[in-house]
């Protein structure tokens, strides 16, 4: 597998270490989508903050996940009542959304590896 390289960015707030490696544990879930050396390299760019300035409690923390690979991008944002929480929202939405890419893209290769085995049991005689 390849590595992922991920890029932190925090807004309205400043990130401590333990946020980060919260956060890098969490991502490691999805380095299971990563493709092959083909794909290229993964890039996760990833901004948590605050939503405003103006408001203390609620719904203020921002989680922002962007997964690209291959020319394409993936894209999850929470808000929750805390980042811990916002951090895992936007990664399990992200989790879903790769594994729905993955699986259709399974799924369009097979139906085409079976009509070409039609195509060539068409020919046989």
């Amino acid at each position: 597998k390849l590595p992922m390289q991920i890029h932190f960015k925090a807004t309205n707030y400043e990130m401590t270490p333990e946020v980060e490696e919260f956060a890098n544990k969490k991502l490691s879930a999805i380095s299971k989508f990563v493709g092959t050396e083909e794909q290229g390299e993964a890039h996760v760019y990833v901004e948590l903050g605050r939503e405003t300035g103006a408001h203390a409690h609620g719904r203020v923390w921002r989680s922002e996940i962007n997964f690209d690979q291959d020319g394409k991008r993936f894209r999850a944002t929470s808000v929750q009542e805390s980042l811990e929480d916002a951090i895992d929202r936007s990664i399990e939405d992200l989790s879903r959304e790769l594994r729905t890419a993955k699986t259709k893209s399974e799924s369009i290769m097979r139906r085409g590896g079976g009509a070409v085995k039609a195509l060539l049991r068409g020919f046989k005689s």
